[in-house]
């Protein structure tokens, strides 16, 4: 009998046709990702089978979501830049079940829908060196500007880190951490971690020379 979940979708990006292909192990809660053939990660044993995992692709905000239904069956769904992906063998959107079957609407009784929650941007002013910066970062595009500037950066997937900055620190989660330079030359640190289901939007948090800062808006 097997334990595993496999799961793919595809999708047409900014530069090429995707494929990511995610199996999902029930009884030891082992996850394992791949893009286009290539492994991203693979995760050790874990308790908790649902969650949300977010990589960025092409620029874009790629997120799964491992929740229970209605009925208490575990489905999957994918979104880029909040956008509903249908798995591979359905015809439109909707989430894949181990069973084979498709659930349709809302996962959890949550619909995803482009905009919202997805569509905010967060925003810090910043005080370097005796100038003040701001520092925006696009939830829907995961751009990352400067004072009106955007950076050409990469994100660093962060699979069962210990992030500080989460609400409980100390906590075991997943995220991607973008590190940027602040003019005229401090380090800073931006990450974002996905929201606990697909309603909630992703806590993002920046820090410069290791000292959180306040966001000045998330509208």
């Amino acid at each position: 009998m097997s334990f595993t979940n496999k799961t793919s979708w595809c999708w047409v990006g900014k530069s090429r046709r995707n494929t990511l292909t995610f199996h999902h192990n029930t009884f030891s809660g082992v996850q394992q990702l791949w893009l286009n053939g290539e492994e991203l990660f693979k995760t050790s044993w874990r308790f908790k089978l649902t969650g949300s995992i977010m990589i960025p692709v092409e620029n874009s905000s790629v997120e799964i979501y491992m929740v229970c239904d209605e009925w208490g069956n575990l489905v999957y769904r994918m979104t880029v830049d909040a956008k509903l992906i249908a798995p591979e063998g359905t015809e439109d959107g909707g989430s894949s079940s181990p069973d084979g079957k498709r659930a349709r609407g809302g996962i959890g009784g949550i619909s995803i829908s482009p905009g919202g929650a997805k569509s905010e941007d967060s925003v810090w002013r910043v005080s370097v060196q005796g100038r003040v910066c701001e520092v925006e970062f696009h939830h829907r595009t995961q751009d990352i500007l400067v004072d009106g500037v955007k950076m050409d950066v990469e994100g660093e997937f962060v699979e069962e880190d210990e992030f500080e900055e989460v609400p409980h620190p100390g906590a075991k989660v997943s995220g991607v951490r973008y590190p940027i330079l602040l003019p005229p030359n401090t380090e800073a640190l931006l990450t974002v971690i996905p929201g606990e289901r697909p309603a909630l939007p992703p806590i993002t948090v920046l820090s410069v020379s290791g000292v959180i800062q306040e966001r000045a808006k998330h509208v």
